[in-house]
């Protein structure tokens, strides 16, 4: 399993007069032979948009406001062939990612060939739910914070609810998570636990961390989901 750093970023509420982007004025994209570099994504508010080192799948998730369990279908090389992106609007005013994603899926359909459709199914998931000897949450009066970081060994949020905390283990769990913990207002969180890929860890396991130090704990559940099924789309983007 490839190792990660994942920051959990709030989708900006935008204001009154947020600028309305239909499409890209100008993009390039292309594909990457021979990978240099990490993966990067230009953050929400940029004035433009670029992405490198990424994979077909990853930009159907930004596009389309989708966790990578909700995509489904495709060919095989949806996950693994990589692509660099720069595209810009007919202006150099910030774009959040919720205002970048019409544009970007018209790119994804105009030069992948993208065809989309939406299903609701029944998939394996979890319910977050507070363990026998109750919450060990600390409680904060401050906003809810949406903003948090998971990362190979740890999940963290300064101000987090229960649906929030929900979100971010979807990530090392690689199944969605609901809360069912029935616990409102915002918690600090601060969750250690050994990578999900080794075995030589001196920290506990996800499973034995949230018991010991949230009081909380995971339990099989069948959720429905809303699932992106991918019908068509093509290896080599089309230039402009």
């Amino acid at each position: 399993m490839r190792a990660f750093c994942i920051a959990v970023v709030a989708t900006l509420s935008l204001p009154a007069a947020a600028q309305v982007v239909s499409s890209f004025e100008v993009a390039s994209v292309r594909r990457v032979v021979k990978q240099e570099g990490y993966t990067s994504i230009s953050p929400s508010g940029a004035p433009h948009f670029t992405a490198r080192n990424v994979t077909l799948s990853l930009l159907i998730q930004i596009a389309f406001g989708v966790d990578g369990d909700q995509v489904a279908g495709g060919p095989g090389w949806l996950n693994s062939e990589l692509y660099d992106i720069a595209a810009k609007a007919n202006s150099d005013a910030p774009l959040s990612y919720e205002q970048l994603r019409g544009p970007l899926q018209r790119l994804l359909q105009e030069r992948f060939g993208l065809k989309v459709h939406r299903e609701t199914r029944e998939v394996p998931g979890y319910a977050l739910v507070v363990a026998k000897g109750g919450s060990k949450l600390p409680i904060t009066g401050e906003p809810g914070d949406e903003k948090g970081y998971v990362l190979r060994d740890a999940v963290q949020n300064r101000s987090a609810s229960m649906a929030t905390l929900a979100g971010m283990l979807t990530i090392p769990v690689g199944r969605p998570v609901v809360d069912e913990t029935g616990l409102t207002g915002n918690y600090v969180i601060s969750l250690k636990f050994a990578p999900m890929d080794t075995n030589d860890s001196g920290l506990p396991s996800l499973p034995s961390a949230m018991e010991e130090q949230l009081g909380l704990k995971l339990e099989p559940k069948k959720i429905r989901r809303e699932i992106l099924v991918v019908d068509a789309a093509n290896k080599e983007p089309k230039e402009d």
